[in-house]
């Protein structure tokens, strides 16, 4: 369980750098779904800082995932 914790870890501090990258590839679909003159609004005061980095996390859990696998079916 350690190394797969490692694993995520790591992997979010390559991708840590490109959080906000990564969030734009996702809302940029969605922003163009909403009318004209319009933008996507924070309902929360530290909205802007962590959605980026809460979906890098769960990039990295995902990307992360044939590790678990590997780990957990020698068990």
């Amino acid at each position: 369980m350690i190394k797969i914790c490692v694993a995520v870890l790591i992997i979010f501090l390559g991708l840590v750098g490109y959080s906000r990258e990564l969030y734009n590839l996702l809302s940029d679909p969605l922003v163009a779904q909403l009318p004209a003159n319009s933008t996507m609004i924070a309902t929360d005061i530290t909205s802007n800082f962590m959605a980026p980095i809460r979906l890098t996390v769960f990039v990295a859990a995902f990307l992360a995932m044939p590790i678990s696998f590997i780990k957990f079916g020698h068990l």
